[in-house]
C-alpha cells in the first residue's frame, strides 16, 4: 500500500506532466496563428501588390485623359478609376452603394424628445409608457425622412408587430 507521500508525489507529478502537456499544445497552437496570420498577410499584400499593377495599367492606358480629368474638377478621373477597377474585379461598387444606402442615419435627441413630448412619452398604438422608441411611419427603406411628421413613439413590441410596413 502507498504512504500518503507517495500517492502526493505521483499525483503532483501527474498534474506537472498534463501542465506540460497543455503549454506544449498552447505553444503549437500560438505558432499555428502566428503562421496562418503572416500567410493571410502575404494573401493580403498579394492583393494590394496586384491592385497597385492594376491601377498602375490604368494610368499607364488613360494617362492623358486622367491628367485632363483631373484638372477639371478631379472627381470624373476616381469615377473612371472606380469602373475599371470593378472591371477587373477589385472593387464591386453595387455592393458599396446598396451597404451606404442601408444604413441608418443617427438620430438627434432634440427631434427625439419633440416626438416623445408630442406623444406624451406613450406608445401611440397601446399606451404603454415602457420601453419606448421611434418609428418612421413611412420606412426609411422605403424612402421616409427622419423628421417629427414621419416619426411616431411606439413600444418595442408594437414597433416589432410593426416591421416595415406603413
Amino acid at each position: 500500500m502507498k504512504t500518503y507521500q507517495e500517492f502526493e508525489k505521483e499525483r503532483a507529478d501527474a498534474r506537472a506532466a498534463y501542465l506540460t502537456e497543455q503549454a506544449r499544445i498552447n505553444h503549437e497552437w500560438e505558432l499555428n496563428c502566428a503562421a496562418e496570420s503572416l500567410r493571410l498577410k502575404g494573401e493580403v499584400d498579394n492583393k494590394i501588390n496586384e491592385g497597385y499593377a492594376a491601377i498602375s495599367e490604368i494610368v499607364s492606358k488613360y494617362g492623358d485623359v486622367l491628367g485632363f480629368l483631373w484638372s477639371y474638377g478631379g472627381h470624373n478621373v476616381f469615377d473612371l478609376l472606380q469602373s475599371e477597377l470593378e472591371e477587373k474585379g477589385f472593387i464591386n461598387i453595387q455592393e458599396d452603394s446598396k451597404s451606404s444606402t442601408s444604413k441608418k442615419k443617427k438620430m438627434g435627441n432634440r427631434i427625439r424628445t419633440l416626438v416623445y413630448e408630442r406623444d406624451s412619452y406613450q406608445c401611440v398604438h397601446c399606451g404603454v409608457r415602457k420601453d419606448l422608441s421611434l418609428d418612421h411611419i413611412h420606412p426609411e427603406s422605403k424612402g421616409g425622412a427622419t423628421t417629427v411628421e414621419n416619426l411616431q413613439t411606439l413600444c418595442r413590441s408594437c414597433n416589432s408587430k410593426k416591421g416595415t410596413s406603413v
